[in-house]
């Protein structure tokens, strides 16, 4: 077919149709064990490895071609049973994510390994070079002990883990993220290039949230329920607040310095529907407002039994010092009763660095010197603020992030002269209530003597 008539819009719409009907209808998958070159350790004149070892599993959405058991063999080691199998890869998918699926690398599908014997591209999308529209790659069973890794469902009924069966799909159509808040890395390249628009209607799934005859799951449409009537879904407080408050000036339980993030949760969840008895909650966060949702330790699938009207959430302290360079952290709950799972606003924390200020007895020439000034105010606080001198010290600092600098600085009590000239500056760096270094812009004045009455230093900064 002529290039003049197959343009990227048409090659776009292959790609898009292809992976709708792979991710969005099929909903097959099996996970890739590439292989390590670094850690597999090979032998020195064979060149080869009776054990290998393998990177993190990657989940690949495919058609799959299952034969399953193809052939048994009886010999003097006993039976041997054969499995071959083929699947299916957009091509594009596999590109756009940055995996490259090789011969000798190893996948599951069900609870059987394969070991990679063939790879091939299927064809060219109208005989254009490089387009190619699928990756077909064929496996047979691996021998036992080659590979050993933990099985990654769904496997099969038989088996009792948590993942043996795929009880909730959930379509991707193009989305960076899941309903959940994870990653999918799936593109749609009509909507990348604005020849489309976002889809008008969200990720339907086949879950519990659409079993409401309570006779398993089924498909669930949020843009068109059915809705029990009478049905009220639960009403849910969710506290938060500061492990140990930084005594800064506009401090609050959503306001905190930079670092200063470990957090006391706790709250309540009243039923509103007697009819739907709660059943359990989960409290979860996210860092800097994007990326996975994690299940605070301890407050995961929370079981709730005994049809309560109301359940405490018990005080509990989320130590969160891994994440102690944040900018934001957000807090969710998610409860789920007998009829549906809900999820309630986030409530956001947010991280600022500070500014410190005050009399001192020394000038100060390091972190701690900084921090044990006596007065704290947020960067976005009042601007001007007052440093109030006293009239015990004779030795006045302000310090402030190296983003800020001072503009002015007028002594209040002393006809509002200008005295800026006055702070001389020191640039080194303090530490954060979390630990990390940031750089400062330190301005200290030292008198020959207290004042004998207290002044107010109005300073303004930019």
């Amino acid at each position: 077919m002529a290039r003049l008539f197959i343009t990227p819009r048409e090659l776009n719409f292959i790609s898009d149709i292809t992976k709708e009907i792979i991710k969005d209808v099929v909903g097959q998958k099996i996970i890739y064990y590439p292989i390590s070159e670094i850690k597999t350790k090979t032998h020195e004149v064979y060149n080869e490895a009776l054990k290998k070892i393998f990177d993190n599993p990657i989940v690949i959405d495919a058609l799959v071609d299952n034969n399953f058991q193809t052939d048994t063999r009886i010999d003097k080691f006993g039976i041997d049973a054969q499995y071959k199998i083929e699947a299916f890869i957009q091509h594009r998918d596999l590109v756009e994510k940055g995996i490259n699926v090789s011969i000798g690398d190893f996948f599951s599908f069900s609870d059987v390994f394969y070991e990679i014997t063939e790879r091939a591209f299927m064809r060219n999308i109208y005989g254009m070079a490089e387009h190619k529209d699928g990756v077909r790659i064929a496996g047979i069973k691996s021998r036992m002990g080659l590979f050993d890794a933990p099985l990654i469902g769904p496997t099969d009924i038989r088996y009792t883990d948590d993942d043996a069966i795929q009880d909730v799909f959930v379509q991707q159509r193009g989305q960076k993220f899941d309903k959940n808040g994870n990653l999918t890395g799936d593109v749609r390249d009509l909507v990348r290039e604005g020849v489309l628009d976002q889809p008008l209607t969200g990720q339907k799934e086949v879950s519990d949230l659409g079993d409401l005859q309570d006779v398993g799951n089924a498909f669930y449409d949020d843009d068109n329920i059915i809705t029990i009537s009478g049905y009220i879904k639960p009403s849910v407080t969710l506290v938060i607040s500061a492990a140990s408050p930084g005594g800064v000036a506009g401090e609050t339980a959503n306001l905190r310095e930079k670092g200063n993030v470990n957090t006391i949760i706790t709250g309540t969840i009243l039923r509103k529907y007697a009819a739907s008895p709660l059943t359990s909650y989960t409290i979860e966060f996210q860092i800097n407002g994007n990326g996975t949702w994690t299940a605070v330790p301890g407050l995961s699938n929370v079981t709730i039994s005994g049809n309560p009207s109301s359940v405490t959430i018990p005080s509990t302290t989320h130590e969160a010092d891994a994440y102690k360079t944040a900018n934001s952290i957000g807090y969710r709950i998610r409860v789920t009763d007998s009829y549906q799972t809900t999820t309630y606003d986030v409530n956001t924390i947010t991280f600022l660095n500070v500014i410190f200020h005050g009399p001192t007895p020394i000038v100060p020439t390091n972190s701690d010197d900084v921090r044990a000034l006596p007065s704290k105010l947020f960067v976005n606080g009042n601007n001007p603020f007052n440093l109030v001198t006293g009239t015990t010290e004779k030795i006045f600092t302000i310090a402030m992030p190296a983003t800020l600098s001072l503009d002015e600085v007028n002594d209040l009590e002393a006809l509002n002269i200008e005295i800026t000239q006055s702070y001389n500056l020191a640039a080194f760096n303090v530490n954060d209530s979390g630990g990390t270094v940031v750089s400062y812009n330190v301005y200290t004045l030292s008198n020959a003597i207290p004042y004998s009455v207290s002044h107010r230093h109005e300073v303004i900064r930019v």
